[in-house]
């Protein structure tokens, strides 16, 4: 789930001319989670959820 997530974040990031995402943070259902080591995230019955929310930029090499 996160792995799913993190990578879409990598390819819109690519795709709006950035190559890195910062202030990365998870976001599931409204709750702002800002840690550097842990994300929140549920498993239900089928399927399981997680969502991030964090900013597109473009750094230097």
């Amino acid at each position: 789930m996160a792995l799913s997530a993190l990578k879409e974040f990598r390819r819109r990031a690519i795709n709006e001319g950035g190559n890195a995402v910062i202030n990365l943070h998870s976001y599931y259902k409204r709750n702002d989670l800002s840690d550097p080591t842990r994300y929140e995230c549920h498993a239900g019955f089928l399927m399981g959820g997680v969502a991030f929310k964090g900013t597109v930029a473009k750094l230097a090499k």
